[in-house]
């Protein structure tokens, strides 16, 4: 089983999105909610990366 994981490649897509749609819903994630998820497949061996469509930061 670990073989298999070990080949898993997945990747979390967070939005950059401030609001949802056209209304004023703002959006967001509780850390937990990335946080757990990505630590239990890093852990078993998976290979795991976070993206979103415009980074939250520039690179300098």
């Amino acid at each position: 089983m670990t073989e298999l994981i070990s080949q898993i490649k997945i990747l979390f897509i967070l939005t950059s999105a401030s609001t949802m749609g056209v209304s004023d819903k703002p959006t967001g994630l509780w850390f937990e909610e990335l946080a757990t998820p990505y630590y239990a497949f890093l852990d078993n061996g998976a290979s795991v990366r976070v993206g979103s469509r415009q980074p939250y930061w520039k690179r300098w």
